[in-house]
């Protein structure tokens, strides 16, 4: 094969790996992704360690690692049950190997995403400053001496007021 098709092969192999789901999770290997793409296992590992400059198999874990990830933060499924189902009967094993990769174990994991979650969700909603920013766009133009005809105060003042009032209605002040 031509070092361009080398590469499209390697490149064919990582999106498989990546865009693999859940399902398809247990049972991927060097083996299984050679065959979808259709070349050997010893020649696709080869290939993808020159391209994607690390191993296959690393690579496979690696998206293994990931979709635990996203399973620990959106699941409420035990680390067993995960690591079954990427294909690890040993959990301590596979927490070992998730610790490995993501520098904290899978309990830790979940606990700082639901730590961010809540986090998240104490914070006030982003404010809009876009009603008073067209109040004051589309407040007359006057002289800073200028009155209201009606009770005698500046122009000014008044939007200056108005904006006030619309803050503290925003925040409960």
């Amino acid at each position: 094969m031509t070092d361009k098709s080398n590469k499209k092969a390697s490149r064919k192999a990582a999106a498989l790996i990546d865009n693999c789901s859940l399902e398809d999770m247990k049972r991927i290997n060097a083996t299984w992704v050679a065959q979808k793409i259709g070349v050997h296992p010893s020649y696709l590992s080869r290939i993808f360690k020159e391209d994607q400059d690390c191993h296959l198999k690393d690579y496979i874990e690696r998206a293994k690692m990931n979709k635990a990830q996203e399973l620990l933060e959106t699941t409420d499924w035990t680390v067993k049950k995960i690591a079954t189902l990427l294909d690890y009967t040993n959990p301590g094993y596979f927490s070992s190997k998730f610790h490995q990769h993501k520098g904290m174990s899978p309990k830790r994991c979940r606990e700082q995403y639901h730590a961010r979650q809540e986090e998240q969700s104490k914070k006030p909603a982003a404010v809009s400053v876009e009603p008073a920013v067209s109040a004051a766009r589309t407040a007359p133009t006057a002289p800073a001496d200028s009155t209201d005809s009606e009770n005698g105060k500046p122009l000014l003042e008044i939007i200056k007021n108005r904006i006030i009032k619309h803050f503290k209605g925003l925040f409960g002040g």
